[in-house]
């Protein structure tokens, strides 16, 4: 797949007060960034990102209901800068992993909602690979 994304979810209710969603996405594409007219310098960018997560919902009472979720992500990314004054190319590739989680519980009634939650992100990136070519 050169430019493009794929995205699907999927839903199971596995008792009439429970929801059990899971979702799966993967993105690749290539945008310009920039390009400066007075010296021709551009930077572009590619990229491709993997992600998903899995959320169970339960519904204590009509009014009371508690979200528990986990997700990950995984990131590859290429930023290329074309230097047209001395022909170099510059090229710095990242790769990036996270995980979290969250909690909510939400009561609502009538036309109000009070939401309590909490929510954690932890990653790892690995940047700093640097190809210089040409000039």
């Amino acid at each position: 797949m050169q430019n493009g994304n794929v995205y699907s979810k999927f839903t199971l209710n596995p008792s009439d007060k429970s929801t059990l969603v899971f979702t799966l996405g993967y993105t690749n594409g290539t945008r310009a960034v920039t390009q400066f007219q007075d010296s021709k310098t551009s930077f572009d960018n590619d990229f491709e990102y993997l992600y998903s997560s899995l959320t169970l919902r339960h519904f204590f009472t009509d009014e009371l209901s508690a979200d528990a979720s986990v997700k990950f992500m995984h990131r590859d990314i290429l930023l290329s800068q074309n230097i047209p004054a001395t022909g170099d190319q510059v090229d710095v590739t990242g790769r990036e992993f996270s995980y979290g989680g969250a909690l909510k519980l939400a009561w609502e009634h009538g036309f109000g909602q009070l939401v309590a939650g909490t929510e954690f992100d932890l990653g790892r990136l690995d940047a700093g690979n640097v190809a210089v070519s040409g000039g």
